[in-house]
């Protein structure tokens, strides 16, 4: 069940908080299994996915992944919700670097659920490059990174990222020794799906049998959380997918 407000004793963090690798992941999959419930039976889509609305909860020996900050009541597309969209999504420069390719154009498409779990994917680029869960500081962007804080430069960049393996491998250099595992397990299957993805829909434009809104079948929640090796589940424990708008944390 999804509620109109959650109240948690836990103090919410951000994603410095985390302690290892493997509470990232946790908190990764819980969001990722939030956005999929929502996107499914609220009245309302996510209306963009970033870092800062990523939180976590400690509870007991564990922890909760919680997503904060989603517009309730924007307008859905597709009553069936069979493809979750909406028509007005709205951005700001925080989001930009997290933007799914096919948003970066003035006026943006229908907000598709795969456009977010492509920013799921850039959102986890982004941390094992940047952040320092041990001294709990997040480190500067390196200059191959820095363009995708560009609005104007973003969509190339991210084009370049996910078609080139030359591309790809010179953003990989820059993720940090302790998520190397990380990047073997999860980010370098995730590329080859996204890649394989945006090659199909070059391969069947024009196919009126092509499935565009999830690539093909390609990009949705369960073939993600199958490369990651998360299968689907019922949501689980207090059901940490309720609409908040926290701040300073």
């Amino acid at each position: 069940m999804i509620h109109s407000n959650l109240s948690i004793e836990a103090p919410l963090q951000n994603l410095f908080g985390l302690n290892s690798v493997e509470e990232l992941e946790i908190v990764f999959s819980d969001c990722l299994e939030c956005h999929h419930h929502l996107s499914n039976t609220a009245a309302s889509l996510f209306n963009g996915v970033s870092e800062s609305n990523m939180l976590f909860a400690r509870c007991g020996n564990g922890v909760l992944g919680v997503l904060s900050d989603w517009d309730i009541g924007l307008e859905r597309n597709d009553p069936s919700g069979s493809h979750p969209s909406i028509r007005s999504p709205r951005h700001c420069a925080r989001t930009f670097p997290f933007m799914a390719r096919d948003l970066l154009v003035n006026p943006p498409p229908l907000h598709l659920h795969r456009h977010h779990l492509e920013s799921f994917f850039y959102i986890l680029v982004w941390v094992v490059i940047h952040y320092d869960f041990e001294r709990r500081r997040k480190h500067r962007t390196p200059a191959e990174l820095q363009c995708w804080n560009d609005k104007n430069a973003t969509d190339n960049a991210k084009g370049y990222f996910i078609y080139s393996p030359l591309k790809r491998d010179h953003i990989f250099r820059h993720i940090r020794k302790e998520f190397h595992g990380l990047r073997d397990k999860w980010l370098l299957p995730l590329w080859r799906l996204f890649r394989d993805a945006q090659v199909s829909l070059d391969d069947h434009r024009g196919d009126p049998g092509y499935d565009i809104a999830t690539y093909g079948g390609r990009i949705t929640f369960d073939t993600v959380m199958a490369v990651i090796n998360r299968g689907r589940r019922h949501f689980r424990r207090t059901s940490m997918c309720a609409p908040l708008d926290i701040h300073g944390v």
